[in-house]
């Protein structure tokens, strides 16, 4: 391995020994050798280091925190000994396809504005053989607007610029403990400089069978995203308040049966945030139309039972404002409705 390799590989691992070897034989058959694997272990008590040091290429670096001290600060351990001009993330129980990081320098390379960017990648289910190809957007103004609801880049298949993050004293934020210090990440250095996503699978994505209910899924998620939301409405410079992060959640569980009166009190706050946005140009018009527009229609087709007053209500704010939706999907909504009320 070179003293001076071009990318640092940075995998922190904590008790992966179930399908670590897979992750680790993933990076090592890489196309793009020029690389150090650094992979640091946040006091394991399984087989995981055993497996590690198992291997003996050269290009492995492991490094041991002196104790467990939880992922958000071993990702920041990784950011300040990475030696690599870039930092490709990697975890310990998904796969890398042989060309990721050829691929991903080379973007790199021909992007030099852009300080951070991920692929596309596919989802995979063990227990049913069940996979998902999912396909975030490429441009970095889609992905600056998409953000301010949505999760529409994948942490471990990003590679980062390490002098952009240096410069401009970007790190993970250690109040976010393992949930959502990733996307907060995203959302402001995409106020720093340009994301893009490489338009092609290049990493496979283990999806974890969670066997929780509805609703306690939902109440876990919002402890994380209640402080991710406080932080993201700042950035449209307006003050947060207990409304505001309502609504934000709301639009992260659109699938959840409301009142009319609270679905006009959703359409209201959108058109809020609409007009800040107008006002200070803060994201592109049109993406960011199609985000809120999106939100209204999913909070919306999930209440489709409420009879025609949400109908024409629903109509009034989309053709008013914005105009997220297809033909298919318009036609699929109006059946909805009818079929709805009737019932």
């Amino acid at each position: 391995m070179s003293e001076n390799p071009r990318v640092t590989v940075f995998m922190p691992v904590y008790n992966g020994e179930k399908h670590l070897k897979e992750a680790i034989d993933s990076i090592l058959n890489q196309t793009y050798t020029d690389f150090e694997f650094l992979i640091i272990n946040d006091g394991s008590t399984d087989s995981s280091v055993e497996i590690i040091e198992s291997y003996t290429d050269p290009r492995i670096r492991l490094v041991h925190n002196e104790k467990n001290l939880g992922l958000t600060p071993t990702l920041n351990r990784g950011l300040e000994i990475a030696k690599g001009e870039y930092i490709v993330r990697m975890d310990a129980d998904d796969i890398s396809l042989p060309e990721r990081i050829k691929k991903q320098v080379k973007f790199m390379d021909e992007n030099p504005d852009v300080g951070l960017s991920g692929t596309w990648y596919k989802k995979f289910w063990e227990e049913n053989k069940r996979e998902e190809v999912v396909k975030y957007p490429t441009e970095h103004d889609e992905i600056k607007a998409e953000m301010f609801f949505n999760y529409v880049m994948l942490h471990p298949t990003i590679i980062i610029n390490k002098n952009l993050f240096q410069t401009n004293g970007l790190r993970y934020d250690e109040t976010f403990h393992g949930l959502n210090e990733d996307h907060d990440l995203f959302v402001r250095a995409s106020f720093t400089f340009k994301l893009g996503n490489i338009p092609e699978v290049l990493f496979l994505y283990r999806q974890i069978h969670i066997s929780a209910t509805g609703a306690a899924t939902r109440e876990h998620r919002n402890k994380f995203l209640i402080p991710f939301f406080k932080k993201n409405l700042s950035y449209i410079d307006t003050a947060p308040s207990e409304e505001d992060i309502n609504m934000c959640l709301l639009a992260n569980h659109p699938f959840v049966k409301i009142s009319i009166d609270n679905l006009n009190k959703f359409d209201k706050w959108l058109n809020k945030i609409l007009e800040i946005n107008n006002e200070k140009n803060i994201f592109d018009d049109k993406y960011f139309k199609n985000v809120l527009g999106r939100a209204w229609y999913l909070a919306c087709w999930s209440n489709t039972g409420k009879g025609l007053k949400l109908f024409n209500k629903f109509w009034s704010s989309t053709l008013s404002r914005y105009n997220p939706m297809n033909p298919k999907q318009k036609l699929f909504f109006t059946i909805k409705c009818l079929i709805s009320y009737n019932k």
